[in-house]
């Protein structure tokens, strides 16, 4: 698969994660990817709230995330203080 343009403009840093994700993660998953930086109530929260990853599907009784929308959300969220 070739790599969207929204994720070839990221650094190295962001790109070695989208290579790593499924095509598809859970909120369980998308937490491990951010370090543990954000509970799966978290992303939940944010979700319901209108702040999560840009578009979720459920699958089951799993909600997950497209691993592009996933990695754009986890960079949006990150900021220097």
């Amino acid at each position: 698969m070739d790599t969207p343009s929204e994720i070839a403009t990221l650094p190295d840093y962001w790109k070695k994660i989208f290579n790593k994700m499924p095509e598809y993660v859970t909120r369980k998953e998308l937490s491990a990817f951010s370090g543990g930086m954000f509970a799966p109530e978290t992303i939940d929260n944010r979700d319901s709230q209108g702040t999560g990853p840009a578009k979720r599907r459920r699958m089951g009784k799993r909600v997950v995330y497209h691993k592009k929308d996933a990695v754009l959300w986890l960079h949006s969220q990150d900021r220097e203080s």
